[in-house]
């Protein structure tokens, strides 16, 4: 007996309504292997605890990890924040890890806090402004390890303060420290990985090296160098067989703009703070973008709303310097000025 065609479609439509997604605990096999039999290793079904992930999100973070396994890899500023995060996910992936940052106490707990869980990583206190310091740490990684597999360069600090009350020493300090220890990093890491014909370097910017922010002419200077370096650096270093990157976040939770860590020049730092936008991109989630990025090869890698703000800037700039504005009104109220403006400064800088 045949059955009218409209009921056999419903049918159809029905079964295929009830099609979802598969999770993780529909995978019908553990990765846990029974002896090799036959020359290849079979998987036994295991009873899986209910989750809801997808199981597209899992093989996503099962290959990123897996991308960076035995990955030689220095990272620089990893005292604090994102530098930091992006250490220690790379340690937990697998990678050969040498943090490299100012603050040893910071460092030695990071690695304390990753053996404790059975990670092994590997530390080093430098300064980026140091030269031979910079090159001894890269040329001890190749004489170890025999290459050198990524360079993050990540140090850097915040500097606040309107152009005309920003001493010299304010602006020879942000950019040795955020431009010239990118480039000492660069000039260690680079021949090596031209030689050996391969290598990725991830240089970190600032949303602030894409678009203009007031307030922060030091900052945003030293920002846009960085970017514009990467970007040329990326067109040659291509026919070596190497990739460069450049990572351009916008507000993150890390302690860069604590008063103990950044420069405020005439500005209330508790006010600043209390401006600050919160909950937009933990230092984790940060380097969890950065990495997924740097495994894409990006040129420019921009997480959380840098993207959004970023486009925003190159299609309708109008509508970005009305922001701006708006901001240095902002500004003002948090601003003391000194008792002589309208020159330069020419204070030391503090915090050093």
């Amino acid at each position: 007996m045949r059955l009218p065609m409209g009921s056999c479609r419903s049918d159809a439509r029905a079964r295929s309504s009830t099609k979802t997604r598969p999770t993780v605990d529909a995978l019908p096999y553990s990765r846990e292997p029974t002896p090799f039999v036959g020359g290849h290793a079979l998987f036994r079904p295991t009873a899986r605890p209910h989750s809801s992930r997808p199981a597209h999100l899992v093989a996503s973070e099962v290959l990123a990890a897996s991308y960076y396994t035995d990955k030689v890899s220095v990272v620089v500023g990893a005292s604090s924040g994102i530098g930091r995060a992006v250490a220690e996910r790379l340690a937990r992936d697998g990678a050969h890890v040498l943090a490299v940052g100012r603050s040893a106490t910071a460092l030695g707990e990071l690695e304390a806090e990753l053996r404790e869980a059975g990670v092994r990583i590997e530390t080093a206190a430098a300064d980026v402004r140091d030269e031979e310091a910079m090159n001894g740490i890269i040329a001890g990684v190749v004489q170890q390890h025999g290459r050198i597999d990524l360079l993050y360069n990540g140090a850097g600090f915040g500097l606040l303060g309107f152009c005309e009350e920003t001493s010299l020493r304010d602006w020879e300090r942000m950019f040795a420290v955020c431009v010239k220890g990118v480039v000492h990093g660069i000039h260690a890491a680079y021949p090596v990985m031209c030689e050996q014909g391969f290598g990725q370097i991830v240089n970190v910017a600032s949303l602030a090296g894409l678009i203009p922010l007031p307030a922060s002419t030091a900052y945003v200077g030293a920002k846009h160098a960085v970017v514009g370096l990467s970007q040329s650096l990326r067109l040659e270093a291509r026919r070596h067989g190497v990739s460069v990157s450049v990572v351009c976040p916008a507000a993150v939770e890390t302690p860069i703009f604590d008063e103990s860590r950044s420069r405020y020049v005439n500005f209330d730092a508790e006010k600043i703070m209390a401006a600050r936008p919160g909950g937009v991109l933990t230092a984790d989630a940060c380097a969890k973008k950065i990495l997924a990025g740097v495994r894409r090869n990006r040129a420019i890698i921009t997480p959380g709303p840098a993207r959004i703000l970023w486009l925003m800037h190159r299609f309708f700039p109008a509508l970005t310097q009305w922001m701006m504005n708006r901001m240095v009104r902002s500004l003002e109220e948090a601003h003391s000025p000194p008792e002589a403006p309208g020159r330069l400064s020419r204070t030391k800088a503090g915090g050093e």
